[in-house]
């Protein structure tokens, strides 16, 4: 019976696959006995590709596309047998945007739509898309554009400049006369973590907006927007987006995609954990390793963490996560949903670049104090 390492990313230090390596290069120093299964997990933001595919046959496809700030970056998503991986965030991340350029009123979703283009000129006959990360709150019309779906204002003219959150207030019309008719038959599922709607008091402006730059009056501009958007796509497509759950997730990314395509919009964790076989590694563990960079409360809302603790203990597999930093005080919902302990890496409190820089080191420190405690 193994260990089943099964990390997220511990952001601007391990991967997932690194966090487990580290692991159990620490554990080993305690208890040389054990077997290890490591499986990579994402949320449906960073690493969701590598999580996906991992031990698949797939071939990475890198292209230049708008970047968030209407830039060209580098990007790159996966195809697959038939079918084509993308992480969103590759295209719209917050990580193309320095900080003192964060600004979700100028942002844009367009290189979204570049990288799915590309993947429909490339015969992909399903579309799996991770939307996390993202620095744009412009309701996926950026990612539209770039698909042909056409904007017009209340004069009826064409509103020519790229999409962004600025724009959504300007919307008046749809028009769909140069919208990609390959959409209408598109299999997409899109993957996130959080169930926030559209719009509302939970909805994308009001809670993620100022994650990602925004002033209180940007926040209200961003709302107005959002509504706009949703009564048109109302009107012009038939389509209530406006509560839909997920449909807030990467600033309205989701609620388009299903707008577009019929986009079916699914639990990040739950779509990777099918994806790596999850349940079967279970038969054969004694033992569940999670971890992430900060455990707190948003731990038990829909992050890797959660999923992983929920599967393990319906299997009555006891599960120990180990983070970078670790609030135990905000940890009551995951002990509910089954958490077994937490191990924190850090011996002591340290500057973010000090625990960056020594992250390998830490998660090995952890892998050994874990042994120790002789669970097995």
């Amino acid at each position: 019976m193994s260990i089943l390492l099964a990390f997220d990313s511990f952001k601007d230090s391990l991967s997932s696959l690194e966090a487990a390596r580290a692991f159990e290069r620490g554990y080993r120093r305690v208890d040389t006995e054990r077997s290890f299964v490591s499986v990579p997990l994402s949320d449906g933001g960073e690493g969701f590709i590598p999580a996906m595919l991992h031990g698949k046959a797939h071939r990475l496809r890198k292209l230049r596309v708008t970047g968030p700030l209407g830039r060209p970056i580098n990007s790159s998503y996966a195809m697959t047998q038939g079918g084509a991986v993308i992480e969103a965030a590759q295209a719209n991340g917050i990580e193309h945007v320095p900080f003192n350029a964060r600004n979700p009123m100028r942002t844009t979703s367009y290189g979204v739509g570049e990288l799915i283009l590309d993947a429909l000129n490339r015969d992909a006959e399903r579309v799996d898309i991770g939307v996390g990360g993202s620095a744009t709150v412009d309701g996926g019309c950026g990612m539209a554009q770039a698909l042909g779906l056409r904007f017009r204002d209340n004069s009826g003219r064409l509103i020519r400049k790229r999409m962004s959150g600025a724009a959504l207030a300007h919307i008046h019309q749809l028009d769909l006369d140069a919208l990609d008719s390959r959409l209408s038959t598109l299999p997409v599922r899109v993957s996130c973590d959080v169930t926030n709607p559209l719009c509302g008091t939970r909805g994308a402006a009001r809670v993620f907006a100022p994650q990602k730059g925004a002033s209180e009056e940007m926040v209200l501009q961003l709302e107005d927007g959002l509504e706009n958007l949703a009564v048109v796509i109302q009107r012009d497509l038939g389509i209530r987006l406006r509560t839909r759950a997920r449909g807030g997730a990467a600033g309205g990314l989701s609620a388009m995609l299903h707008a577009l395509c019929g986009a079916e919009l699914s639990s990040g964790i739950d779509t990777v954990l099918d994806a790596t076989g999850f349940d079967a590694r279970l038969k054969t563990t004694r033992l569940v390793v999670t971890g992430e960079g900060c455990i707190d409360k948003q731990s038990a809302e829909g992050k890797c963490m959660s999923g992983v603790i929920q599967r393990a203990h319906a299997a009555s597999i006891p599960v120990i996560a180990i983070g970078g930093q670790v609030r135990e005080r905000e940890l009551k919902n995951l002990y509910r949903l089954g958490l077994h302990t937490t191990v924190c890496m850090t011996p002591r409190p340290l500057a973010l670049d000090e625990a960056l820089r020594g992250a390998s080191g830490f998660m090995a420190d952890a892998g050994a104090r874990v042994a120790a405690m002789r669970m097995l």
